[in-house]
């Protein structure tokens, strides 16, 4: 099969007769190591992270997920972390506020969450 960039999405237009469920699934089948998750409806507005589409998505597979979109206060992070989210991907909460990287990691391993050197 020749590796292929796809988008599937869950609310809205779809390019595949598969259901984000089944393509996310079927990506781990062919040996996704992780899935990166975007809750598109989410990105930019910095209204949280979309945690009952992370938990549907937990639900379907147990490979590690990087949840997108939504970010947009410190608890945000420690909210979705708390949740179970195996990771999570920033943009706009560190593009167009006063976070950085070490202001992140420090609150996140002030909750108990591991964070890498």
């Amino acid at each position: 099969m020749e590796p292929a960039t796809s988008s599937i999405t869950a609310r809205g237009p779809c390019m595949s007769d598969l259901s984000w469920r089944a393509w996310m699934t079927r990506g781990v089948e062919l040996g996704a190591g992780e899935i990166r998750l975007m809750a598109v409806d989410r990105e930019g507005r910095r209204t949280g992270f979309d945690l009952e589409l992370h938990a549907e998505a937990r639900a379907a597979i147990n490979t590690p997920i990087i949840l997108e979109g939504g970010a947009g206060t410190l608890e945000d992070l420690t909210t979705a972390m708390a949740a179970g989210v195996d990771s999570l991907a920033l943009g706009t909460m560190l593009v167009f506020s006063d976070n950085n990287i070490v202001k992140l990691k420090r609150v996140l391993a002030g909750a108990g969450q591991p964070m890498r050197p």
